[in-house]
């Protein structure tokens, strides 16, 4: 059986992307494990940043594929990744 690296084809990325502080009511939307529900995303409640120039490499690209680990409770069954 041959073997890949995971790294040889992935991106990782440790940390949170987004600092609370740069949160706004305008700008780019932000899209949080918390707004993922079973079959879309619920918009209503997603924050803003207005410093995305800053963020650039965390921009979403088509067939992009992520996986997390963190944002997912008990609470909100959808949310659970």
């Amino acid at each position: 059986m041959e073997y890949t690296d995971l790294g040889d084809f992935c991106n990782f990325q440790k940390g949170y992307a987004f600092k609370s502080s740069d949160y706004a009511t305008h700008g780019t939307r932000i899209v949080r494990v918390s707004d993922l529900n079973t079959y879309n995303i619920d918009i209503e409640n997603c924050v803003y940043i207005e410093k995305a120039e800053e963020y650039e490499m965390y921009q979403l690209q088509e067939d992009d594929v992520i996986i997390t680990t963190v944002g997912s409770w008990e609470s909100n069954p959808l949310s659970v990744v």
